[in-house]
């Protein structure tokens, strides 16, 4: 006798447990690039910080254009907060890890 398969999550209990992790993922990003991201920036023969932010802000105005009608705006702005400081560490991340691998090259 088998046990029965573990029923999956429901989608909203999916959406919940996402957004759960992403808050703690992104809790202690700063909204704004950090002052390690701002390090590389500053390695470039011009900072690409302004671009991205304006990208950034874009996106995020493009969502606001797309869901307003059926999301709230502190919702919204919320997402948005979220989904910068994700890029942000990701961004960080991304380039610490080239940067060590160039180290060791």
């Amino acid at each position: 006798v088998t046990d029965p398969p573990i029923p999956r999550g429901t989608p909203v209990s999916s959406q919940l447990e996402a957004i759960t992790w992403l808050k703690s993922a992104v809790s202690d990003v700063p909204p704004t690039p950090s002052a390690p991201l701002r390090r590389f920036f500053e390695l470039c023969d011009a900072s690409p910080e302004d671009r991205i932010c304006a990208r950034l802000d874009e996106l995020c105005g493009r969502v606001r254009t797309c869901l307003d009608e059926t999301d709230d705006a502190g919702e919204l702005d919320e997402r948005c907060d979220y989904a910068r400081r994700l890029y942000l560490r990701m961004l960080q991340r991304l380039l610490s890890g080239e940067e060590a691998r160039g180290h060791h090259n």
